[in-house]
């Protein structure tokens, strides 16, 4: 199957634009704007029995520094499945993924993470950071791969895990905020 490049349309939110994945499937090739430096990512599914697979490939075709910001909300009982390749087809590539997710309860997240190199590219940088809010019997898969073929390629995995314990919740919430407040507070950190 012959697979083709997308541009995923934006849509606005209060303070950023963001790429919303939300009713994404299957495999979804990204080339980045050699202009723009951030991306902002989004997948948040509204479906109560949202159960999915989804395979970003960032096909990195410019030497800019990137950075891309991955914000995933998953409610309860949701399942997903995704993996984040980034493919560089230049030497010098430079990037950042950041990855928040907040994980409700019995939610599960299964995340891959991996660079794998194109077109005998040999040299660059490739970070990626993740931050897990897991609430009651959710669970979370992070694997991190290393394609990384012989060359002089950096390739950084960073995760932590977070579960919001009952004393930060009294803390705030004696404090005057309400019960939802209190989660909106600890999932922005």
């Amino acid at each position: 199957m012959q697979s083709k490049i997308i541009r995923l349309k934006p849509f606005r939110s209060r303070d950023n634009t963001y790429i919303d994945l939300s009713s994404q499937k299957g495999i979804y090739p990204f080339v980045p704007d050699p202009n723009q430096y951030i991306y902002n990512f989004k997948l948040a599914p509204q479906n109560a029995n949202y159960n999915s697979e989804l395979t970003i490939n960032i096909i990195l075709k410019h030497t800019t520094n990137y950075q891309f910001n991955f914000t995933i909300l998953l409610k309860r009982n949701q399942k997903l499945n995704i993996k984040i390749i980034v493919l560089p087809e230049i030497n010098n590539f430079y990037f950042d993924t950041k990855i928040k997710a907040v994980i409700k309860d019995h939610a599960h997240l299964i995340i891959q993470t991996d660079t794998i190199p194109q077109n005998n590219v040999t040299i660059g940088y490739a970070n990626f950071q993740k931050r897990f809010i897991v609430y009651d019997n959710a669970q979370v898969e992070s694997i991190p791969e290393f394609t990384i073929l012989p060359a002089d390629i950096e390739q950084i995995h960073g995760m932590v895990i977070y579960s919001p314990d009952k004393k930060e919740q009294y803390f705030l919430g004696s404090r005057g905020f309400s019960g939802e407040k209190v989660k909106e507070l600890l999932e922005i950190g």
